[in-house]
């Protein structure tokens, strides 16, 4: 996929659906019941993996960081098959979904 004329933000939100949508079809594949619905998926991977990159690195380099860590939590080739999250996507998906932070806004994600 040419990405160079995506802007950054743009990745960041199709790969923050294409990581939610691959973990929901992960947990349906493996028979795990998913109490989270796409967008409170989408919600806590923006918030744990984006502002924490943006709260690490700033607004300059942040995104760019976050969009990296996203692309490399999918199967390169999900716009011609169903979206898979490789073996790290996987980790860091568990981790993401399963982590305690009481300050997420109930909003939905905005793409």
């Amino acid at each position: 996929m040419n990405t160079a004329i995506l802007t950054t933000e743009l990745r960041i939100a199709l790969y923050r659906r294409v990581a939610a949508l691959a973990y929901q079809n992960f947990c349906l594949f493996k028979g795990v019941n998913q109490p989270l619905e796409l967008d409170a998926l989408e919600i806590k991977i923006a918030w744990q993996v984006e502002a924490d990159h943006i709260i690490e690195y700033g607004l300059e380099q942040g995104p760019e960081y976050a969009c990296e860590f996203l692309r490399d939590m999918v199967d390169p080739d999900f716009l011609t098959e169903p979206p898979q999250l490789t073996e790290w996507g996987i980790e860091a998906m568990e981790l993401i979904v399963h982590s305690k932070i009481d300050d997420i806004p109930e909003s939905k994600v905005l793409h």
